[in-house]
């Protein structure tokens, strides 16, 4: 017994000096982070001085230019708009702290070592910005590591949902219920441009052996400098002119070979381009215009057509005298206006710095516009299909005092009001900002209601808008319903009710089950384009007739064949042959019936063709009228 009490006594006293000795060595680690930290004060006050007198200035020419346009709105734009926050902070007067609301940097400080944290405690400033929205998507997500990964990651749950996520002592996420920090030594960045002042703290020294212990290690943690990236919708400016592409400047872009022409320039660091392909023999002579836009190749030529003079549309352009622009982008998707939000109150978001490719879209009407004698400035149209028909839309409607005719085809408006139809980005039910963090789950937008953009009334002249879908395309139409939830029923509808003449050709799948329908345009497009938009003048009646005879005598058996008897007739040298027929005539309805039959055909002014309608008074039905 009395061997055991002197066993047990040294051990107590030798865990008394162990302890001791641990105290010490975390006093002396305490001592040496308060005068860092005191370093660290006087240093981050420098370099936030030194960097705030550095970066005062607009690093978008257009900012100036834009603060005159908004006049009044200026000051509420720079501070809702993160584009201009970054890229405008002089003209918002960010630089000194003024109006625009810039926030003092924090300084950099480094924690001191933790004996014990304080229980979790919840701000004021903490709680749910969008509280309901924020409880059904953690209702809708059961899955806790995704659920913690869309807190940590997704943009919506960062700014709106801090208590549901368990964000709000400023922890990892995903939970909900607050918890305990570690112990640790943190780095706050000076700057979040800038590499963050690094502090290293020297290890004690010592000869002892290292003393274990359950408690946290002492740890210096760096925050790394995040980079602040351009949110999808910004708006965008024109950083450099319009260069001829080379090997030297065309980065991601295809150049064409003659006869197709690109060309290069940059939004904010992003190289755009586009390509051009004027048929030869109209040389001083101004022809129209038909731009293309083809988001999904991603600038290559090919996806744009503009790698061999022998395809449909090329072919088509060299015989009626137009040229072709073909638009594309780097990103394999179109950027459209206000985060893809459409409303009674934002009805045509058409500017800049709604969306990068309006500025692309602008750099290209500029380059149209230096070339006079080239193309014909009022006489411009947009065609698409799909997602590219929507952007066709949205840039012509968006440049309706420009643009004569667009072409839309497996598309037409989306209403969020439609149930049955579900577009594959659920746009009008979603912001692009929200599909883009969780794809078909996203939170549904309580502003939304159409998609891509409302075809307000414009006075200078009527839109012709070419709307074609067949009934059983079930992307661009209600499955349950085609005949009452359809994209281009519902452009149609609205498109007349603002004083546009909008056409609208639906077709069926063939009886015969030879031509499916489905998401596709109707056969031989390229003639429906030019009959619709009447670019030239019309087939005579005289030729009309004798087109019917043609198709009508070669094989008709099966819908299929029809398509193709079509194809033999139109066909240029065949067609010029035909009684009173002129090779650039712009084929008639009747004649383009003989392709396909639309079993509903509406036209909004009673006429199928060229219209020279201009300054009609606004209709009573019309509600907005464009800028």
């Amino acid at each position: 017994m009395g061997l055991l009490k002197v066993c047990l006594t040294f051990c107590l006293v030798i865990a008394v000096v162990v302890e001791n000795r641990r105290i010490t060595k975390l006093e002396r680690i305490e001592n040496v982070l308060k005068r860092t930290n005191r370093i660290l004060d006087d240093l981050n006050r420098e370099v936030v001085i030194s960097s705030d007198e550095e970066s005062c200035e607009d690093k978008q020419s257009k900012c100036g230019d834009w603060k005159e346009r908004d006049g009044d709105e200026w000051e509420e734009n720079c501070a809702t708009k993160p584009y201009l926050q970054s890229h405008c902070k002089k003209s918002c007067n960010f630089c000194d702290s003024g109006s625009g609301g810039v926030t003092e940097e924090p300084p950099v400080t480094v924690a001191p070592p933790k004996t014990e944290a304080p229980p979790p405690t919840e701000t004021p400033e903490c709680a749910d910005v969008k509280p309901q929205a924020c409880a059904e998507a953690k209702e809708k997500e059961t899955n806790p590591v995704k659920w913690e990964r869309r807190c940590n990651k997704g943009k919506f749950l960062l700014d709106n949902c801090k208590k549901t996520c368990g964000h709000c002592d400023g922890g990892s996420g995903g939970s909900g219920q607050t918890s305990e920090a570690p112990v640790k030594t943190t780095e706050a960045p000076v700057k979040p441009t800038e590499a963050p002042v690094k502090t290293t703290v020297a290890p004690v020294k010592t000869t002892e052996a290292p003393v274990k212990t359950t408690e946290a290690p002492v740890k210096t943690t760096e925050i790394p400098t995040e980079k602040t990236e351009e949110p999808a919708g910004s708006g965008s400016g024109i950083d450099s002119l319009i260069e001829e592409c080379t090997s030297d400047n065309k980065e991601h872009c295809e150049c064409g070979e003659a006869p197709f022409e690109t060309y290069v320039f940059k939004i904010d660091t992003q190289t755009r381009c586009f390509t051009v392909y004027r048929p030869e023999g109209f040389e001083g002579k101004p022809v129209p215009v038909v731009i293309t836009s083809q988001c999904y190749g991603k600038d290559r030529l090919m996806s744009i057509g503009m790698t061999n003079t022998g395809t449909g549309d090329n072919v088509a352009a060299a015989r009626y005298g137009f040229a072709r622009i073909g638009l594309s982008t780097p990103d394999g998707g179109w950027t459209f206006g206000n985060n893809g939000i459409v409303n009674d109150t934002v009805r045509m978001p058409c500017s800049e710095d709604d969306s990068k490719d309006i500025a692309y879209v602008n750099k290209v009407f500029e380059y149209i516009d230096s070339h006079p004698d080239k193309f014909d400035v009022n006489r411009i149209y947009t065609e698409g299909f799909s997602q590219n028909s929507m952007f066709s839309a949205y840039i012509g409607f968006c440049h309706s005092d420009r643009v004569t005719g667009i072409w839309q085809g497996g598309s037409g408006l989306a209403f969020k009001s439609d149930d049955g139809i579900n577009l594959p980005g659920k746009q009008a039910k979603c912001s692009a900002i929200s599909y883009a963090e969780d794809g078909r789950n996203c939170i549904e937008c309580t502003d939304c209601k159409y998609w891509p953009i409302y075809p307000c009334y414009q006075p200078k002249k009527p839109m012709i808008d070419c709307i074609a879908d067949y009934n059983n395309d079930y992307i661009a139409s209600s499955r349950s319903n085609s005949e009452t939830e359809s994209t281009t029923l519902n452009m149609y509808n609205v498109a007349k009710d603002e004083g546009h003449d909008a056409r609208m050709l639906r077709f069926k799948p063939s009886d015969d089950g030879t031509i499916a329908g489905g998401h596709k345009n109707p056969r031989n497009t390229v003639y429906w384009q030019m009959g619709c938009w009447g670019m030239t003048e019309k087939c005579s009646s005289e030729c009309e007739t004798s087109f019917k005879t043609c198709v009508n005598g070669k094989d008709v058996s099966k819908a299929e064949n029809r398509v193709n008897s079509f194809e033999a007739c139109i066909e240029k040298d065949t067609f010029k042959d035909l009684s009173g027929c002129d090779s650039t005539c712009s084929p008639t309805f009747e004649m383009l019936k003989q392709s396909e039959v639309p079993y509903k055909a509406e036209f909004a002014y009673g006429k199928f063709g060229g219209n020279d309608e201009s300054g009609l008074a606004k209709p009573s039905t019309s509600q907005c009228t464009a800028e």
